[in-house]
């Protein structure tokens, strides 16, 4: 595949597309319609927000695994927007307008260990 096509990620009901994998990095395009919750350990995250928008949030606190309110930084981002998400830091969408997808550029901070 390779390329991103919104249409076919819609029709498969795919909310990840893979385009390289390299075993400590990777990149994809990721494509959401609720809110998410992330955290990875030893994983950074780039966002480029690619389609739509909602409210990124970063550093919150969890609980059932979910994002305590009134913890953490939340952002509005629309198309064109770009974070930086460092390891060991949760983050996520609090809210979803209508759908967002983002490349996700990532890769481990523990690469050389």
């Amino acid at each position: 595949m390779g390329l991103y096509n919104r249409q076919e990620m819609e029709a498969a009901n795919s909310g990840t597309l893979c385009m390289i994998e390299g075993g400590h990095f990777n990149v994809n395009i990721r494509r959401i319609k609720e809110p998410s919750v992330e955290f990875h350990a030893t994983t950074v995250d780039t966002w480029v927000v690619l389609e739509g928008g909602g409210t990124a949030n970063t550093g919150f606190e969890l609980k059932d695994r979910k994002a305590v309110p009134g913890t953490g930084v939340n952002q509005k981002v629309t198309v064109g927007d770009v974070m930086f998400v460092p390891s060991n830091f949760n983050h996520g969408f609090s809210a979803v307008d209508g759908v967002v997808a983002w490349l996700n550029i990532r890769w481990d901070d523990n690469y050389a260990k």
